[in-house]
């Protein structure tokens, strides 16, 4: 399952654009893996809770096969919550990889008062609607991912 983002296809991949250079027509295609399955990528950085590093490289506009974001939430105590990100380490939590959940995506904070949602380690409370944080993928529930094309050329930053 994805994290909510958006998402490019080239040569068949997925990839999340970065960058674009208008004037010459290319956009950064990058990814979190061992090693690229193309030549051209050069290796950034690491992030904490990663194992491995971000790849990136520039492809021309044109060869961008396809454009979608993907959204994907599921329930955590009750709450619904966005899950956009996702630990590349194996030995972060003993039930496997840890997901970066943010949300709650409907406004629970009206069901739960502001005092509950300070209270559920490990998330950070920013305020009566939001909180985020790592939690383990085996305590979400629900899971579901829901895609939207969007067109193409690429119309991004």
């Amino acid at each position: 399952m994805r994290v909510s983002d958006v998402y490019v296809v080239w040569r068949g991949r997925e990839y999340v654009p970065g960058g674009r250079d208008r004037a010459t027509g290319r956009i950064v295609i990058q990814f979190h893996g061992p090693e690229p399955f193309e030549d051209g990528f050069e290796r950034k950085r690491r992030e904490a809770r990663q194992r491995w590093p971000t790849w990136s490289r520039w492809v021309p506009i044109d060869e961008i096969e396809r454009k979608f974001s993907a959204q994907t939430v599921g329930m955590w105590r009750d709450a619904e919550f966005r899950v956009f990100g996702q630990s590349d380490d194996e030995d972060v939590a003993a039930g496997g990889r840890d997901v970066l959940i943010d949300g709650p995506v409907k406004d629970a904070g009206v069901l739960k008062p502001p005092s509950w949602w300070k209270q559920i380690e490990p998330l950070n409370f920013v305020d009566r609607n939001l909180v985020f944080g790592w939690v383990p993928w085996s305590e979400l529930t629900d899971l579901r991912e829901e895609n939207e094309e969007e067109p193409l050329p690429f119309s991004g930053s």
